[in-house]
Order: structure tokens, then sequence, then C-alpha cells
């Protein structure tokens, strides 16, 4: 039965045999880190926020994403594993090349910083009663809650 409902998610997400095959390629893997960003939807818009990486996301010298728990990322219980699931909430940007010519998928995306401060009410409103989540460096949610919001921190 949980092959059935399976089957009928990945139908409706668009993801073909041959787009699932991809999620087990890590070769297409761009390492651009953008997945190891929170995230939040907005107007129908999932939107990458820049200033809440992953604690253990790092780069390279070459500016290559590196993951410093990668052989145990699944331990973590937050890592954003190539999914239906994680496709269903648009957790990759939308030229990754794990869901590229899903029909569709829209993904985080970036916005410009205009239409951030656009947005920064909305933020301001949901961030204000939250608390940092595990997967966040204190000093990465200190900065976002009082500099790039304007919050106190709670």
């Amino acid at each position: 039965m949980a092959n059935i409902f399976s089957g009928i998610l990945e139908a409706a997400a668009g993801i073909t045999p041959e787009i699932k095959a991809r999620f087990h390629l890590e070769k297409l893997c761009r390492r651009c880190g953008r997945c190891c960003y929170s995230g939040i939807r907005i107007k129908n818009k999932m939107v990458l926020l820049k200033d809440l990486p992953c604690k253990h996301l790092t780069y390279e010298p070459a500016g290559l994403a590196f993951c410093t728990v990668y052989q145990t990322r699944e331990l973590t219980g937050w890592c954003n594993k190539i999914s239906v699931e994680s496709i269903r909430k648009e957790l990759f940007p939308p030229d990754c090349p794990y869901v590229k010519n899903l029909p569709h998928y829209k993904g985080k995306i970036e916005l410009s910083d205009q239409k951030f401060e656009e947005i920064k009410p909305v933020l301001r409103n949901v961030f204000k009663i939250m608390d940092k989540p595990d997967y966040v460096r204190g000093t990465d949610w200190e900065r976002f809650i009082q500099i790039t919001l304007g919050l106190k921190l709670r």
C-alpha cells in the first residue's frame, strides 16, 4: 500500500522514473549550498534566507559548498535529502540538476535586496515569536534577528 501511495505522490509531482533515478547521482550536485539554507514560504514562494545557513555548511577556498558532517548528515534530523517530500516542499533551487525539467517546480529562490525589503514586515511577524532552530549557528541567528530584521532577541 505504501508503494502505491508513494507512486501516486511521485506521479502527481511530475517525478518520472528518469527524474527519480537522478536522486542517487551525487555527481549531479554542483555544491552551490543553496539547499543548505533556511527557507520560508511567503506568497506562494519558497524564499531562501541567505543569512541562515545550516551550521554544518562551510565553503572551500574555491567557493564550493561543503558539509562538515556529510557522511553522517542523516543523523542530524534536518538535512534536506533529495526525496518526493523535499521536492514537494520546494527545498532546492529551481536550477538544481536534481529537479531540472520537473514540471511546475518553482523551488527555493533568492530574492533581490529590494524584494527582500518588501517581505521584511512578514518576516518580522514570523520570527519575533520563533526560537532558534537547532540547525542554525547562534551567531547567524542573532545577526539575522537583530541586524537583518531589527528585532530584539527573546
